[in-house]
């Protein structure tokens, strides 16, 4: 890849999973792609939801949540788990957001997170930890066929069950992903 042709970087966007590959921080996973340049790339896994409901975590930051209680906080991915963000509708903007697109946003801000919470905002996920790629690391592993690359919806992120967002993506390129096993298994 040539680092100085953007076209080839795949934020915005998203990565899917190859039914191939087996790590167990990646298995069908979907990650919303945040950032991607020539120093690497950054994302969040938007189909990974934990035990922690959303009530029961942003009261351990004494903020109160008046959204459904059964909504989880989500897995973003194996590294920072020191580090909490929440994506939202790009309607929200705060010092320590991303617009990942004219419609998604992601944040860093606790103001922010207050915010969101304590209006019941449907259009939001918090995620603990993220996805993060070295230089070529992602161009590698998608090459190799570890990932397959489409575009973010935000039908597909705020309005698809978890369980069902790894199909969808496939299904809404065209491809039934039963179709796409093969021999090879991608660690």
């Amino acid at each position: 890849m040539d680092n100085n042709d953007v076209t080839d970087f795949f934020a915005p966007g998203v990565l899917i999973a190859s039914p191939e590959l087996k790590d167990p921080n990646f298995y069908q996973s979907v990650v919303l792609m945040v950032e991607h340049n020539e120093k690497g790339a950054f994302g969040v896994a938007i189909n990974r939801p934990l035990e922690t409901t959303m009530t029961e975590f942003l009261s351990t930051l004494k903020i109160k949540y008046v959204g459904p209680s059964d909504k989880r906080v989500l897995l973003g991915g194996p590294v920072g788990y020191d580090h909490v963000c929440f994506v939202h509708s790009s309607q929200y903007d705060w010092e320590e957001t991303i617009k990942i697109n004219e419609f998604i946003s992601l944040s860093f801000t606790l103001e922010g997170l207050r915010e969101l919470s304590e209006v019941g905002e449907p259009d939001f996920y918090v995620f603990i930890g993220s996805s993060g790629w070295g230089s070529s690391q992602l161009e590698n592993e998608v090459s190799t066929g570890a990932w397959f690359t489409h575009d973010i919806t935000t039908e597909l992120l705020f309005n698809t069950p978890h369980d069902k967002m790894w199909e969808k993506a496939f299904r809404s390129m065209g491809i039934d992903p039963l179709m796409l096993h093969g021999s090879q298994t991608i660690q």
